[in-house]
């Protein structure tokens, strides 16, 4: 029960500071590069976390709602895959910084939203369900598009295969998704909140 409870609050800690969790990892990786190397093998788990975090946040109805709105999905998918990425580009052709410097600049902005998107659209005031939603499509169809679009935009030969990594990220999110279920879904649709007695 103990170890449960833990669980529980770590994972709540993670939800609600995820933000806050990304950046001091990115912080403490620029700032010391062994470290980043040491924690590589975690990415996959810190994907997962954040991603759980996410699912737990949104409310479930909402979420299916968000999802028959094919425009605005479709528009989310587009901003966050496409008009990202221009808008960098375009910026960087007006600042013209070193040319490594450019080129990490635009694969960050070619990568899809980060796990805890969901999070940080909820303390922006925005759609969370939405933010998940584009999110989770993202993330899977990046091995596809993510190649093609660093080959244009910055020269770089991404060596991914493609299906393999797809594959990964489907279990990460469906497992995410099948935990954030299995803790939270109520029988009506809606997320529950457990408590402990």
């Amino acid at each position: 029960m103990t170890t449960g409870v833990n669980a529980s609050r770590l994972l709540a800690f993670a939800g609600r500071n995820g933000p806050g969790l990304l950046c001091g990892g990115v912080l403490t990786g620029l700032v010391a590069p062994p470290l980043a190397e040491l924690a590589r093998p975690m990415m996959g788990l810190a994907v997962f976390v954040f991603t759980l975090g996410a699912f737990l946040k949104v409310d479930g109805p909402a979420f299916r709602a968000e999802a028959t709105d094919r425009a605005g999905v479709l528009a989310a998918l587009a901003w966050a895959t496409f008009g990202v990425p221009l808008l960098a580009f375009a910026l960087l052709l007006l600042t013209r910084p070193h040319q490594d410097v450019a080129q990490g600049l635009l694969l960050t902005a070619l990568a899809p939203p980060v796990g805890s998107a969901a999070v940080i659209a909820a303390m922006l005031g925005l759609s969370a369900p939405l933010a998940l939603l584009a999110t989770v499509v993202a993330t899977l169809a990046s091995p596809f598009y993510l190649p093609p679009l660093a080959v244009a935009l910055t020269g770089a030969e991404l060596a991914l295969e493609p299906f393999a990594l797809a594959a990964r990220l489907g279990l990460i999110v469906g497992a995410a998704a099948g935990v954030a279920f299995s803790c939270g879904a109520s029988p009506g649709g809606g997320w529950r909140t457990t408590r402990t007695p």
